[in-house]
């Protein structure tokens, strides 16, 4: 909704949060790489990492998740191997200025 020459968002819609996932790849024998994907609305954006901290520093300095639930997330993910976080309110362009790739997505 316009006010004055300001958008002011309203209803429901006025953010579109997207969804975290994070898992771990073994590729062939290797060291883990940790494959982090947040997708929103119709986009998907996808970065890997070879290092947990920096996966940490990414989702509180990037996706705005407080320290407390990115260990959290970091702890699942050494647990199970992938977590998932709903909620994440990541633009598109915060993303791509993040390092994030923007993948074909079918959802």
């Amino acid at each position: 909704m316009l006010s004055g020459n300001r958008f002011e968002p309203c209803g429901i819609y006025a953010v579109m949060a997207g969804t975290l996932h994070l898992f771990r790849r073994n590729l062939s024998g290797d060291s883990p790489v940790y494959q982090v994907t947040i997708t929103e609305v119709s986009n998907t954006f996808v970065k890997l990492f070879e290092e947990k901290d920096d996966i940490e520093e990414f989702l509180v300095a990037v996706a705005g998740v407080d320290d407390t639930t990115a260990e959290s997330l970091l702890h699942d993910l050494g647990q199970t191997g992938n977590v998932v976080l709903e909620g994440i309110p990541l633009k598109g362009s915060t993303a791509m200025a993040a390092g994030m790739i923007a993948v074909k997505s079918e959802f």
